[in-house]
């Protein structure tokens, strides 16, 4: 396992995707060992939608353990310690931030498939995440993971409400979506 994990990808989005969304741009992780915590060990990807800009991302170092005052309804943010990187405050990430995820995913009873994750840092909330495994999409089959609301989430973020995997038998691909994007609902965090 890398570390911290390196991107296979930045992509910035373009004006129309920033505007319209809030998000400034992707980093694409594969993780073919995993990572902690153990239930997250398994190949998988991760998408990481950044509500801040790459600068702003690269510029993440963990030293701010600052949680937020809340997190979205059954999710949590634990420090998790793994052998040779340590305590990881919140899950932090170098380069990504702190990491809050379903509670249900912490504690599998079956291997882990696809969750949707969402990152803070400085107690505030900075990117959205798709984490979806290897063996999920292998089995070529389309599926939809639902974003809750993220409290504090930046007036200028528009969440989707879901994030949908479409498979196209024809072409043999993926095609990822979001759909539902909130207007006048979001909270300020100034």
């Amino acid at each position: 396992m890398a570390w911290p994990p390196v991107p296979v990808a930045t992509i910035p989005f373009p004006d129309v995707a920033r505007t319209g969304s809030g998000f400034d741009n992707l980093t694409l992780y594969w993780e073919p060992h995993g990572h902690p915590p153990s239930p997250f060990s398994t190949p998988h990807f991760d998408f990481h939608f950044n509500a801040i800009s790459t600068a702003d991302v690269a510029a993440i170092d963990c030293s701010d353990h600052s949680k937020p005052a809340r997190l979205s309804a059954r999710y949590a943010m634990p420090d998790v310690t793994a052998d040779v990187i340590g305590t990881m405050v919140g899950l932090c990430v170098p380069g990504m931030g702190m990491h809050s995820m379903p509670q249900s995913v912490l504690s599998p009873r079956t291997p882990f498939e696809k969750t949707m994750v969402f990152g803070y840092y400085h107690a505030r909330p900075i990117f959205l995440e798709p984490m979806v495994s290897r063996e999920q999409l292998l089995k070529r089959q389309s599926f939809t993971l639902y974003v809750p609301s993220v409290p504090g989430q930046p007036i200028t973020v528009r969440p989707p409400t879901e994030f949908r995997a479409i498979y196209d038998r024809g072409t043999q691909s993926y095609r990822f979506t979001f759909s539902g994007l909130i207007t006048s609902t979001l909270v300020s965090t100034r």
